[in-house]
């Protein structure tokens, strides 16, 4: 994916393919682990979303999200002007 700069992942330091195999043997060892919760620390969506919620207790819920590089680079790329 290139930016109107032209800077890619790539050239980011981002290696698109290897992120790829380590997401899914992460998530292959975090399924695991879901199967054990039942009301503390049960997530309310499964995984694959953007964002998750973690269930903290009395039917009160923490709000989880994770992010790449994308932006990042874009923004940075603009500071320097």
């Amino acid at each position: 994916m290139k930016s109107q700069e032209g800077i890619t992942y790539t050239e980011a330091g981002v290696d698109t393919e290897k992120e790829e195999i380590t997401l899914k043997r992460l998530l292959s060892h975090v399924g695991k682990t879901l199967t054990f919760r039942k009301d503390i620390g049960s997530d309310k969506l499964g995984i694959g979303y953007f964002a998750n919620v973690i269930e903290v207790g009395q039917g009160i819920g923490l709000a989880v999200a994770t992010d790449g590089v994308g932006t990042k680079i874009i923004i940075a790329q603009m500071m320097v002007k």
